[in-house]
């Protein structure tokens, strides 16, 4: 498990997929050249974060995950705790870390990726 300190710049839009909701974020690092991370908020977690966050400071506790498609990998960044600094409140899914992170993809052999 891996922490990251950064500042929310957007929550995108949830989407359905089957019967989970996926929320993702992108957070902005604050390293001498900036990234911007997307990262995945499955479910219930997906109430972690809302608009009023956006701008702020936060620490993100965060698992990485690849995992085999149709011969190719694809990694996956998933929040699990969300912290906005400054705030006296921590949000977090204790169960997030028991919980097994499997890649939710589409029954159809579809391959409509950007990369």
């Amino acid at each position: 498990m891996f922490t990251l300190e950064g500042k929310l710049i957007q929550i995108l839009e949830d989407s359905k997929i089957g019967n989970s909701t996926l929320r993702s974020i992108l957070v902005e690092t604050f390293e001498e050249k900036p990234k911007q991370i997307k990262m995945d908020l499955w479910n219930e977690k997906a109430s972690l974060v809302s608009n009023k966050d956006i701008n702020k400071t936060i620490s993100v506790g965060f698992e990485i995950e690849s995992k085999p498609y149709n011969g190719r990998y694809f990694t996956n960044i998933k929040a699990y705790s969300i912290n906005v600094i400054g705030s006296s409140t921590t949000v977090t899914d204790t169960k997030a870390a028991a919980e097994d992170f499997d890649m939710i993809l589409p029954d159809d052999d579809i391959d409509d990726l950007p990369f």
